[in-house]
């Protein structure tokens, strides 16, 4: 009789964790969430470049549209004008750079934004410019409205085309 209290007693004992499994059960769990958190940081960028990729081509659709409207209302009774300047962007005298320009009448649904003495303006026909956008000087926010490149600006310098299509309605 006594024999089998002692058995009971040491299988009470047995029970319990050892300080080594407990290590590897820690050690365990620190490998599970450093791997989750590996996997939740991929996602994370996974989402932003997808949410970037997705915004891209929704401009670039938009654009796709514009450009596909501006042409099918091409005018054919109407001038159209392509040119080109070859500009010096780098100051050694020499013409490095060439700026592609196109303008032509179109027709469709245009309307101004408060350009003319605050009021809008609804057309049915307009000009339509493609060239290179004016770069803006961010510490002054001056812009020069024209089209041609290497325009002298007040200051004496001259404001630079960039290298982004511009479109002039």
């Amino acid at each position: 009789m006594c024999n089998s209290k002692l058995k009971i007693k040491n299988s009470k004992l047995t029970t319990a964790f050892t300080i080594v499994e407990l290590l590897v059960a820690m050690t365990l769990v620190v490998i599970l969430v450093v791997l989750s958190s590996v996997i939740f940081a991929a996602a994370i960028n996974a989402h932003r470049t997808a949410d970037s990729t997705m915004e891209i081509t929704r401009r670039a659709g938009v654009i796709a549209e514009q450009l596909k409207n501006d042409v099918r209302g091409l005018r054919k009774d109407a001038p159209l004008a392509i040119w080109f300047e070859n500009v010096d962007t780098t100051g050694d005298g020499l013409a490095d750079t060439r700026f592609d320009q196109i303008l032509f009448f179109a027709n469709g649904d245009f309307q101004t934004i408060k350009q003319y003495n605050g009021s809008t303006v609804w057309g049915n026909v307009s000009r339509i410019q493609y060239g290179h956008a004016w770069q803006v000087d961010t510490a002054t926010s001056e812009f020069l409205k024209g089209y041609r490149t290497g325009i002298d600006i007040p200051m004496g310098n001259t404001l630079p085309a960039s290298n982004l299509l511009s479109r002039r309605a």
